[in-house]
């Protein structure tokens, strides 16, 4: 038992130094293949000189940037900071940007070339580009489900809204029938007042039309009686002559 246990920790700690070495390893393939590829480059005439190419890729920033590109491979990143770099050294009158473009990608295509005859170290990257796109694909996954979240919010915030919209409406049309119905009980009042004092006109004019109808029978009644008595006296003043 005891001889068990200590074979087992004596293969994890051999595991473990195992991989401890791995990136010291990766590191020195990196700038084995970094090494190579500058020499393969300034084999091909790029629209520089061999001082030229050996001065560039000799920069801190372009060597930090390009051994960064060789364990975390961002070529956008490292295009960034080399462009910067390459006008930084050499003036746009004689280089301009389209040249820049051709020079870096011709030396991207040379290492991308290099790493792939090194087994480890294309291993390593691999892997890395694995991970790094398992990570991206659970960020993704992640973020599509906080936008499902907040779609399912504002879909609900929109469903509150148009309830509470509805809800208004609602009330608004019942002020509005209570409105009309208002409304048609005053128009209901007016028309019986217009209606009752029409009525009430006629039976006036009704009177009326009586009352002179009666005045006027009164005043043939006079008016005859006049006459007869006109009559009686002029046939008594005749008896008389």
């Amino acid at each position: 038992m005891v001889i068990s246990e200590l074979a087992l920790g004596l293969f994890t700690n051999l595991l473990y130094e195992s991989f401890k070495n791995i990136p010291e390893y990766i590191s020195d393939t990196s700038s084995k293949v970094y090494d190579k590829a500058i020499e393969e480059f300034s084999n091909n005439n790029y629209k520089l000189t061999g001082i030229q190419i050996d001065t560039f890729f000799r920069q801190k920033n372009v060597e930090k940037a390009i051994k960064k590109y060789l364990k975390n491979p961002d070529k956008l990143d490292c295009s960034n900071i080399l462009i910067n770099e390459f006008f930084e050294l050499f003036s746009e009158e004689d280089f301009s940007h389209e040249d820049a473009d051709l020079i870096l990608d011709s030396f991207f295509e040379i290492i991308d070339t290099e790493i792939e005859k090194e087994p480890e170290l294309r291993d390593y990257l691999e892997l890395y580009l694995a991970k790094k796109k398992d990570k991206t694909t659970q960020e993704i996954n992640q973020g599509v489900q906080e936008l499902s979240k907040d779609v399912k919010g504002i879909s609900r915030k929109v469903q509150e809204e148009e309830e509470r919209k509805g809800n208004v409406l609602l009330f608004d049309c019942v002020i509005l029938t209570e409105s009309n119905w208002v409304q048609e009980e005053e128009e209901r009042k007016r028309d019986a007042l217009e209606r009752k004092q029409w009525e009430e006109e006629i039976k006036r004019k009704e009177r009326e039309a009586l009352e002179r109808k009666q005045r006027q029978e009164v005043e043939e009644k006079e008016r005859k009686e006049a006459d007869r008595r006109n009559n009686e006296s002029q046939e008594e003043q005749q008896k008389k002559i």
